[in-house]
């Protein structure tokens, strides 16, 4: 049987800012719900590869992850991935404190980043922009969960 991956995600945001006024309050409301999916393959809506990782950054340094050579090691083994483009990915801090800036390379949106119909284009490897840097500038080392869907090259 030959591998596959397939992807569902769901995003829900539900803010309610309420106004007290003399004789009512006003509550807006404006809930927003994402559902995005990603079947198997390399044309538009679909990926082929996935990536996770928890990388810990130390304090007052920056972890430059290259989409084109990643590591995995899932099940035991080794080996690298490359990525071509990028359909989606999340970043999250694991860690009771602290915080990191994240840098995205051009192209890249906003996070968590799910392109659907387009993709973000890795650059060839040897050239850096297609790199996300998570920098921590605080005293304490900080751990960041990560998960990248796209197309292998």
């Amino acid at each position: 049987m030959a591998r596959s991956f397939v992807f569902t995600g769901f995003l829900q945001f539900s803010p309610a800012w309420t106004e007290p006024l003399d004789l009512v309050n006003v509550v807006d409301s404006a809930p927003l719900s994402i559902t995005s999916q990603l079947s198997n393959g390399t044309a538009a809506g679909q990926a082929d590869q996935y990536h996770r990782d928890v990388v810990t950054v130390a304090a007052s340094t920056t972890e430059s992850l290259d989409l084109t050579d990643l590591t995995t090691n899932v099940y035991g083994g080794s080996g690298t991935l490359s990525f071509s483009s990028v359909r989606g990915f999340l970043l999250r801090n694991t860690s009771a404190s602290g915080s990191v800036t994240v840098t995205l390379g051009p192209g890249i949106g906003s996070f968590p980043l799910q392109a659907g119909g387009l993709a973000y284009q890795v650059l060839p490897a040897g050239i850096n922009l297609a790199d996300i840097d998570l920098t921590n500038g605080g005293g304490s080392a900080v751990d960041i969960e990560i998960h990248l869907m796209g197309v292998a090259t």
